[in-house]
């Protein structure tokens, strides 16, 4: 059974995770203060319809989503807990 974690409200499937984020300089689409944890799910692929070829293609998607914290200590401490338990799933 997979094993999903809630994160303060959002609900995380521990086997999609890629990645889990936390600095001030990691992200290079957004300068982000330490208060923020990013999380990169693994890519899936969905089906969508294109009107130019009228017809279904199958692209790859890469869901990533920011959850903020009330202070930097907040977010650290989830960060570390959220690590612990990623890597007891993984065992």
């Amino acid at each position: 059974m997979n094993k999903i974690i809630n994160l303060d409200g959002t609900l995380i499937e521990l086997e999609k995770v890629k990645a889990i984020l936390i600095n001030e300089e990691g992200y290079f689409d957004i300068k982000l203060k330490s208060k923020f944890i990013k999380i990169i799910l693994q890519n899936r692929k969905e089906y969508i319809f294109n009107p130019i070829i009228n017809d279904f293609e199958l692209i790859d998607i890469s869901d990533e989503f920011l959850i903020e914290f009330p202070t930097d200590g907040d977010a650290l401490r989830k960060f570390y807990k959220m690590q612990e338990t990623w890597n007891e799933s993984l065992i």
